[in-house]
């Protein structure tokens, strides 16, 4: 019976002993537990801050790009004539570094302001490093005549000065004179200025609709008049301004029709050289002309000589 009961204590004590454990590991838990809902609360509270800094970090970069935007549209608006800050001087020891003066390369290529002249064209500096000094210039003018040139023109200006393609059409539309100016500002009230490709567009239609049809008109009606060199000169100002909308024209058309405006006299001995374009019918027009010029004096030495 005492073996019994000392076996029963025994079972007893641990039975309890494994409670006393069960309990110890519920407490564990119920720690663990207390912890990782701590640490989520943290992640949480950490996840929101970096949105907050998210949206902070956006609102700063579109404040930058709305203020470089503001910057880069002011310098269109700085005169020619105004002349840059003096460059400050150090007399003692070497000049230092500030973060304006030095920019890093970017991929090989830099640019910086020209130290003269307009300051919205900016001067590159090639993988060798040598200084490409933009030229002085401004904007070509655009007064109504001529707008695929004009264009032509702009597009060279933006590119050399690297303009970006949002303020094309601001400063093209700030160097357009005289009925072009006029236009502009009636253009403006009704549509707005808008992007490039609209504005110049316009342009073309309301300064260029007829001109090829004009300078085809002019060409095939043109006749010599006065001298070889002035008849060629008008003829090459059609000729080039008509291949300026239409290339499909080639030297065949063009000398055949130079050909026939010549005067009579100089047109027969031209079309016997048969002439390949354009620059051989001239100067074969100008020879002929001198010939003729000369056998016109020689007989009035002649008939001068037979009066007296």
């Amino acid at each position: 019976m005492d073996a019994r009961f000392q076996q029963d204590d025994e079972h007893w004590n641990q039975v309890s002993e494994n409670f006393d454990l069960l309990f110890a590991r519920v407490e564990s838990l119920g720690v663990n537990q207390a912890r990782l809902e701590s640490q989520m609360n943290l992640g949480n509270q950490v996840m929101e801050q970096i949105l907050k800094d998210q949206q902070t970090l956006a609102k700063q970069i579109e404040a930058t790009g709305d203020a470089v935007a503001r910057i880069t549209l002011n310098r269109q608006f700085v005169p020619e004539s105004e002349e840059p800050p003096p460059t400050p001087t150090h007399h003692q020891g070497s000049p230092p570094r500030s973060f304006h003066q030095y920019r890093p390369p970017l991929h090989g290529i830099s640019t910086r302001a020209p130290p003269h002249g307009n300051r919205f064209c900016r001067e590159p500096l090639g993988f060798s490093g040598h200084r490409h000094v933009t030229p002085k210039m401004a904007c070509p003018t655009f007064d109504g005549s001529n707008p695929r040139i004009w264009k032509s023109k702009c597009l060279d200006y933006f590119e050399l000065c690297n303009i970006d393609e949002a303020f094309w059409a601001t400063a093209a539309a700030l160097n357009m004179d005289g009925n072009a100016a006029k236009w502009l500002q009636v253009y403006k009230k009704q549509h707005g200025l808008g992007d490039w490709n609209t504005f110049i567009s316009a342009v073309e239609k309301k300064f260029g609709a007829n001109d090829y049809r004009d300078a085809m008109s002019e060409l095939l009606e043109l006749k010599q008049s006065d001298t070889v060199e002035e008849y060629a000169r008008a003829f090459e100002n059609l000729q080039f301004e008509i291949s300026m909308y239409n290339d499909g024209f080639d030297n065949t058309f063009f000398v055949s029709q130079f050909v026939k405006g010549l005067k009579l006299d100089i047109s027969a001995g031209v079309r016997a050289q048969v002439p390949k374009d354009v620059d051989e019918a001239i100067l074969l027009a100008k020879v002929q002309q001198q010939v003729l010029e000369k056998g016109k004096h020689k007989w009035s030495k002649a008939a001068a000589s037979t009066k007296f």
